[in-house]
């Protein structure tokens, strides 16, 4: 049978996003480890909590977790435009097999969102096992992984991206059109799309080919991806309003609720990509914002949100304005988002932040030396990072930080600035901190911009790659080594304490002091400033604090 006579507006299943597991081995080294498990909140809690079993305690962790927002929005979307029944999977895993086994036989059309896909051979899994259970379903891909191949396949075929040609062949096969086959139908390209996905439903529908047409549609031809490389429409971009009290969502009591307030970036960092996927910042309508949070159930009184904008606070107007509608409407919310350093430089603004329940700020601070970060033309200076952080940290606010290794003009002097800034900072406050090492992504402008790859002496993309002062592997290393330079009150972020609450700022703080010093001792490293505590008083005052 072919694409456009199978039927379509059946029963539609989504597959919003996977599951995904640490790397312990990786982690191993930025954290305490018992027994071989990274030593996180919900795992300490179960190691108390199942007589100091470390395997049984590994086994009983229960997790918060975020569901994705895409495929909420997708399936009342669709629900709300042509009155379909959709099924919502938010996560293809092996706990989600019966229902994925349930619906897609019985289903005409599948949506996979790639936006939270933690590679593309997912995505194909899903569809080859998809195609298995139903081989006339219909199989859709879009979000921003597909966005991303049509942006590069853009610049390639307008010879921008010559010198990456190589590595993106091995990392981005999609690309390629003799060398990819897929159980995928059509792949949407587009910054928002559910209106391109109504158009492509409805031409097959009608047994029509104007799907063909349509911009930013991409389609399987029998042994190749047929890229329609029209100029993308100018669909709008969605305020993403979801209404959350219409879904089931298992255990609500461990979710964080995603919400967005915008979409799109102004700024050109050197290592984002993002900037070529959208430049024009949308700020969606304020009541649409409140309406949603309102949706948000009440757990024990509180709503716990994730903004999930790029940058939450754009400008002043911007931040006083989004605030002051969040504390006027007494949500009740603990929020956490990522703000720019440059947006938190003064006092009021600081101070709506802490009204409007803000309970982690995610700041992607990169480098703590000037010229690293004039290099990532960050427009921003290690004196106003050493203000927005020190302003932050005398609130009861968790500040959870990123830092960039290996950007041009990286050395290990610019690393110890950057150790330096931070341990510097004043004492009393709740930060964590993530060393990621460079991924020159294909669309950041250093990958895209002749100029700076020459200029910084720039060789190759993704994870293989090496300049004029570093490359990939030092930088590897290098951030690896950085928790043992950082003061130990300062806490290495462990993946899964990213989304756990802040049952009590003091009690956390005093939980990741003991973890800390005690991981410096697990290396054979000396703590500082030295804690006068033994290890089993230590870990008196870690089981202490691991509850309210």
């Amino acid at each position: 049978m072919t694409t456009a006579q199978r039927p379509v507006y059946g029963e539609v299943v989504i597959v919003a996003g996977q599951s995904g597991e640490t790397d312990v081995a990786q982690e191993a080294v930025n954290t305490l480890m018992v027994e071989g498990f990274e030593a996180s909140i919900p795992f300490l809690r179960a190691y108390m909590r199942n007589g100091k079993n470390a395997a049984a305690a590994a086994a009983s962790v229960t997790a918060g977790r975020m569901v994705p927002l895409g495929g909420v929005f997708i399936k009342q979307f669709i629900e709300r435009e042509r009155n379909v029944t959709a099924h919502l999977i938010h996560e293809y895993a092996p706990s989600t097999k019966a229902e994925f086994e349930t619906y897609v036989p019985r289903a005409s059309v599948l949506l996979i969102n790639t936006t939270l896909m933690l590679s593309w051979d997912w995505v194909e899994q899903i569809a080859d096992h998809a195609r298995l259970l139903n081989p006339n379903i219909i199989i859709v891909a879009g979000g921003i992984a597909v966005l991303k191949f049509y942006k590069v396949r853009q610049f390639i075929d307008a010879g921008k991206l010559p010198s990456n040609a190589n590595v993106l062949r091995e990392n981005l096969r999609l690309l390629f059109l003799k060398e990819y086959h897929s159980s995928i139908d059509f792949f949407i390209a587009s910054n928002s799309g559910e209106y391109t996905l109504l158009s492509l439903l409805d031409s097959l529908a009608k047994s029509s080919e104007d799907w063909k047409t349509l911009p930013g549609v991409c389609w399987q031809e029998p042994n190749a991806v047929q890229w329609n490389m029209n100029p993308m429409g100018n669909e709008p971009i969605s305020d993403v309003e979801v209404d959350w009290a219409k879904e089931i969502i298992p255990n609500p009591e461990r979710i964080i609720f995603p919400i967005q307030v915008g979409y799109g970036c102004p700024f050109k960092c050197g290592f984002c990509d993002f900037h070529f996927i959208a430049s024009k910042p949308h700020q969606s309508d304020l009541a649409s914002v409140i309406r949603t949070l309102k949706s948000v159930p009440l757990i024990e009184g509180v709503r716990r949100v994730f903004f999930t904008n790029e940058n939450l606070l754009l400008n002043s107007k911007q931040s006083h304005e989004l605030l002051q509608a969040i504390i006027d409407a007494d949500l009740h919310l603990r929020w956490t988002g990522f703000v720019r350093i440059d947006a938190v430089q003064t006092s009021d603004i600081v101070d709506l932040i802490v009204q409007s329940g803000c309970e982690k700020v995610l700041i992607g601070v990169e480098s703590g030396d000037e010229t690293v970060l004039r290099n990532m033309n960050k427009h921003c200076a290690p004196a106003l990072i050493t203000r927005a952080l020190s302003l932050l940290l005398a609130t009861k606010i968790a500040v959870h930080t990123y830092l960039l290794v290996g950007f041009p003009g990286e050395t290990e002097g610019t690393i110890a600035n950057t150790v330096r800034l931070f341990n510097e900072l004043p004492e009393g406050g709740l930060l964590m901190f993530k060393a990621i090492p460079l991924i020159v992504a294909p669309l950041s402008p250093i990958s895209m911009f002749p100029e700076q790859r020459v200029g910084f002496g720039l060789v190759g993309v993704t994870n293989k790659w090496r300049h004029t002062t570093m490359d990939y592997a030092t930088a590897h290393a290098l951030a690896q080594k950085i928790p043992d330079m950082m003061k130990s009150t300062l806490t290495s972020v462990v993946p899964i304490d990213q989304i756990f609450p802040v049952w009590d700022w003091e009690k956390m703080r005093q939980l990741n002091l003991a973890r800390n010093v005690l991981r410096f001792r697990q290396r054979g490293l000396q703590e500082q400033p030295v804690d006068p505590r033994t290890d089993d008083q230590l870990w008196s005052a870690l089981e202490a604090n691991l509850y309210p």
